[in-house]
């Protein structure tokens, strides 16, 4: 079944939506087992300067160049702009509820997430690990001396929510709503999950909130701008809470 798409476009098959998500998953799953320990073991780098370099070239550069690729193309027969294509447009009341909304939701279900998380594995009797950074990153904050990876981690921070967001949200969302109508954000939500299956299962535990609420929010105001800044928000503010130590 097909529905009407709010961009005209035409509806993506599941398998092409399990392709981009999987494929992506692989690749990222490929990188952060083999490729970041191999690099940093050769280069001397530290690990999160490995995964700057490598999640940044390997995996959000090539989703950020899919996205405006794709975009392009289906401008070209759709008669709308980029911009358009990506849901890309000025942020009125309403996205700016939606934001609001959001922010609020996953602030409280990542508290709540969190919490569960401290009190359930112990009661049960289940390590939980020590810092909730991904098991390919044992980072827990920046030693003397090496902040200046801020600079290099802002150039990855860029890629990395708008090559989700712009791939995510802004080409194949439009196209799963054509498909599975009001149920899109679901579809969109599950692959987003499984694309961080090599984060471990206690990270993605905690990310369970951002990674389902940003695509309803999203497909009910369709503006990506909202998914933009409410994953960047909540990445980019944890990231520098670990990082300076604040966690």
């Amino acid at each position: 079944m097909t529905h009407r798409s709010p961009l005209a476009l035409q509806p993506i098959p599941v398998w092409q939506s399990l392709a981009w998500f999987g494929g992506a998953a692989l690749l990222l799953y490929v990188l952060t087992c083999w490729g970041i320990p191999f690099w940093s073991q050769w280069s001397g780098w530290p690990v999160i300067l490995s995964w700057f370099f490598l999640g940044g070239a390997g995996v959000f550069v090539p989703l950020f160049i899919a996205a405006l690729t794709c975009a392009r193309r289906d401008s070209r027969f759709t008669d709308i702009s980029i911009w358009q294509r990506l849901q890309l447009r000025a942020l009125n009341r309403r996205d700016a509820r939606w934001f609001a909304f959001g922010f609020v939701a996953i602030a409280v279900t990542t508290a709540a997430v969190t919490w569960l998380l401290q009190q359930l594995p112990a009661a049960l009797g289940i390590p939980i690990p020590a810092h909730p950074a991904p098991p390919f990153l044992p980072f827990t904050g920046f030693e003397p001396g090496q902040h200046w990876m801020l600079l290099p981690w802002l150039l990855f921070f860029f890629f990395n929510i708008f090559g989700e967001e712009l791939m995510w949200r802004g080409c194949l969302l439009p196209r799963q709503m054509a498909r599975h109508g009001q149920n899109a954000w679901l579809v969109n939500a599950f692959l987003w999950t499984l694309f961080h299956l090599s984060f471990g299962w206690y990270l993605l535990i905690m990310l369970l909130p951002i990674l389902w609420i940003i695509p309803y929010a999203v497909q009910k105001c369709r503006n990506t701008w909202v998914g933009i800044l409410l994953h960047g928000v909540f990445n980019g503010g944890a990231f520098l809470a670990l990082s300076l130590r604040l966690l």
